[in-house]
């Protein structure tokens, strides 16, 4: 018996898992904002990684909760997004999203052991998703710092 992962729902656990990392990031995000929302005029960069990590991991609970069939590896991609924001922030906010990389490492591996797909093509996803969000981070980065010295 072959297991189409094309067809196949998620399981409760997945659904919950999914909707937990939503709710760790967005519960995180918010009490962030809280305490660094009254500098915003003057650092304007958290708002915009917040409200990325705030809308990929809303947008990974609703590919699971569609039953996506390329849910875990937007999955993988997005959780090495996190992964670099953990490390690059790590000295300020990073590290309180390691709950939701824990959630979101979980859902994935449940997902892909599930459906019996191999966990190689999503690392690959997830290394490719931290190098991308590094460049952008190492990018913006570099652009303040021309456009304020300027």
């Amino acid at each position: 018996m072959t297991n189409n992962s094309d067809t196949s729902t998620p399981t409760f656990f997945e659904r919950l898992l999914s909707i937990l990392q939503a709710a760790f990031c967005i519960a995180i995000t918010l009490t962030a904002w809280i305490s660094v929302g009254r500098y915003q005029e003057t650092w304007p960069l958290p708002a915009a990684y917040f409200l990325e990590l705030m809308a990929g991991s809303c947008a990974i609970a609703f590919l699971f909760l569609l039953s996506q069939a390329r849910a875990s590896l937007a999955a993988w991609f997005f959780s090495g997004l996190v992964t670099s924001f953990i490390i690059l922030a790590g000295f300020s906010i990073g590290f309180a999203y390691v709950p939701v990389l824990l959630v979101l490492i979980s859902l994935v591996l449940y997902s892909d052991i599930r459906h019996k797909r191999l966990v190689l093509p999503g690392l690959g996803l997830w290394l490719l998703g931290g190098l991308v969000q590094t460049g952008i981070i190492l990018a913006v980065i570099r652009f303040s710092f021309i456009k304020l010295a300027s």
